[in-house]
């Protein structure tokens, strides 16, 4: 019958993300209907997306798969990649905490770089396979584009001169660091498995 795979995020961005990024895998894509945010207590990107997919694959009762993911920028002392995305939407607009970001770095590097990890757990809590992807770019203000969501409309990735936000979604579904890890998922035995399951 194939893999039934939840979505374990209530990011209508990150999950149309991650339904563009999985949706040419043969799988059925289970999508949340008003699904509760799961607190992240973690303190790595493995910890939080451990945390959501045990979490949602209990609430589901399905084989589930999460994502976290997050900005760095290593020439920021005070950036914490693990909370860039409760920052961000701290701010009333996008406007504003793309400004309130650009003051940060005034006279600093711009370079930066997007981590996503993925982790696939099932509902008796058992992590069944997970991977990491990276993509590497640089921050460029004002932002440009209406394509992405978060800060895709000021990163730039190695070798483009496009933010992420301008660039087609089914490009960038093959190309931003979720699908990334999604290449390293492929390469692990027990994702195929779980495929031919």
């Amino acid at each position: 019958m194939g893999l039934k795979l939840f979505l374990g995020t209530a990011n209508p961005g990150k999950q149309k993300d991650l339904q563009e990024i999985f949706g040419n895998l043969g799988l059925e894509i289970l999508c949340p209907d008003d699904l509760e945010d799961v607190e992240e207590t973690g303190t790595t990107f493995q910890e939080n997306a451990r945390l959501k997919a045990k979490a949602y694959a209990k609430i589901s009762g399905e084989i589930t798969l999460a994502d976290d993911s997050g900005l760095c920028i290593p020439d920021l002392p005070t950036w914490d990649p693990i909370k860039t995305g409760r920052w961000f939407y701290s701010f009333p607009t996008p406007q504003e905490a793309f400004s309130a970001l650009e003051r940060e770095l005034e006279g600093r590097s711009s370079k930066a770089y997007f981590v996503s990890h993925l982790t696939i757990a099932n509902p008796a809590g058992d992590i069944l396979v997970e991977a990491v992807g990276e993509l590497h770019g640089h921050l460029s203000f004002p932002p440009r584009g209406d394509k992405g969501f978060g800060y895709c409309p000021v990163f730039v990735p190695e070798g483009k001169t496009e933010t992420l936000a301008e660039i087609e979604s089914d490009v960038r579904a093959k190309t931003n660091h979720r699908a990334y890890a999604l290449t390293g998922l492929q390469k692990d035995p027990a994702f195929q498995a779980l495929l031919n399951s």
